[in-house]
């Protein structure tokens, strides 16, 4: 059942359809709530998180949850959204119940395709949001969203995290921060991605200051 869940088609509109496959199966899409409550006996730990990225704009809380349930126990199941415009940052997170549990979902589902986006899944819990391995990004262009500057600069180095900066309108400024797991890998971004197009616009890539948010 799990292969038909993650059948790629050309479009990832077949989730909306799939919802009543899984309706139909005893899963409530849309109207099930995610319950961050824990079985008797069950203590939280770092151990327990899943960090999945690179999730296709149309993947909402729900679908990871009923995904991941094919692996264990889900607790919390959260695709994370713009504050501005509530859209998809392509990203989210699951905590499932037993350190088995999560390995058994890590390997399945790190390196799948899902709507033509191959998913990055780690256990463990998700980036800091404050890291000194970030590189510094200006001149973007103003409509790309945080987890396509994540795939641009994935080509170089494990991105753990992307940030598009915007007003109090939640209109890009036009510039933001990639953040990586070591100072080499800032370097090779630096060194490889300045100067370069990203749509049509000309990218400057610096090493970020301290000083530099967010």
């Amino acid at each position: 059942m799990l292969s038909y869940y993650l059948r790629c088609y050309g479009r990832f509109s077949f989730l909306e359809d799939r919802d009543e496959h899984f309706r139909g199966k005893g899963y409530n899409i849309g109207k099930r709530q995610a319950s961050s409550s824990r079985q008797k006996g069950t203590v939280w730990s770092p151990d327990l998180e899943i960090y999945i990225r690179n999730l296709p704009f149309s993947v909402k809380s729900d679908h990871l949850r009923v995904w991941f349930e094919e692996y264990g126990t889900v607790h919390k199941a959260k695709v994370m959204e713009d504050d501005y415009t509530g859209k998809s940052l392509g990203y989210g997170f699951i905590t499932m119940s037993s350190t088995d549990e999560v390995k058994a979902a890590v390997d399945r589902f790190n390196g799948s395709l899902i709507g033509g986006r191959k998913l990055t899944v780690r256990s463990g819990p998700p980036p800091p949001k404050e890291s000194p391995y970030r590189c510094f990004v200006a001149n973007l262009p103003f409509g790309v969203s945080p987890s396509e500057l994540a795939d641009h600069f994935d080509q170089d180095g494990d991105v753990l995290d992307a940030k598009v900066v915007y007003d109090e309108t939640g209109v890009s400024k036009g510039f933001g921060f990639v953040i990586y797991g070591s100072a080499e890998e800032v370097q090779n971004a630096v060194e490889c991605f300045n100067g370069t197009l990203l749509w049509d616009r000309t990218l400057r890539v610096e090493v970020a200051e301290a000083r530099q948010g967010p």
